[in-house]
């Protein structure tokens, strides 16, 4: 069996769970353990064949690393264009694997998946859930950004200030890159923060502002 070293990254760095594993030329499909499978597997994926990749990794190997298998079967299967594959494998590492720290990748993916293979309406309930969820700032960003550009490309105001409000409070920085102040001005140009957040959420926002290193906005906020 393989000897576990895994370290936390991206796809590709699941390869390194199998590092102390003896070198030896990989055996036929029908031959190979859950270890050699698994290896194989994500190997597959990190050179581009997610074909094989697919193939190698449809089949659970026990627990050893459920959650990167279903994480890169899923990205192999989008590759592939088996978007339905892809959709069901996140959903089962999202409710399968509560605790796994790639949890909030597969919440993302599957986002990103929907909205590129699926009408606009049927990405929401995915932001949503995904937005449940205690996310990394980096991937809370990209969540609702696209949000924010679903509500641009399809005129859908209601789903701009959801997402706008949330960039704004918390994630500053990225408001300013998407612009999302010029869309709460007021006809004369002008922000009327009072009526777009709470006073907590103008506290929030400039807390915010200051841990990104804004001191100036963060006092503009307040003011």
């Amino acid at each position: 069996m393989a000897v576990v070293v895994f370290v936390g990254g991206g796809p590709g760095d699941a390869v390194t769970a199998f590092a102390e594993r003896p070198a030896r030329t990989t055996p036929p499909l029908e031959r190979q353990d859950d270890g050699d499978r698994l290896l194989a597997g994500f190997k597959a994926h990190q050179a581009g064949e997610a074909g094989a990749a697919v193939a190698l990794l449809r089949e659970p190997a026990g627990t050893l690393l459920d959650d990167w298998r279903l994480l890169i079967l899923a990205e192999s299967a989008a590759q592939t264009g088996d978007v339905d594959l892809a959709t069901t494998t996140l959903a089962s590492l999202i409710e399968g694997h509560p605790r796994s720290p790639i949890r909030a990748q597969a919440l993302l993916r599957a986002a990103e998946i929907a909205a590129e293979y699926q009408p606009w309406d049927q990405v929401l309930p995915h932001i949503d859930r995904a937005r449940d969820q205690r996310l990394p700032d980096e991937k809370a960003v990209a969540i609702e950004t696209l949000a924010w550009e679903i509500g641009v490309e399809h005129e859908r105001p209601e789903i701009q200030t959801a997402a706008g409000r949330r960039l704004l409070i918390d994630h500053p920085r990225a408001a300013a890159e998407l612009q999302v102040e010029a869309f709460f001005r007021d006809p004369r140009g002008e922000l009327a923060w009072g009526q777009i957040l709470t006073p907590a959420e103008l506290e929030r926002r400039a807390a915010r502002q200051i841990e990104e290193r804004d001191s100036d906005q963060a006092l503009d906020t307040l003011e």
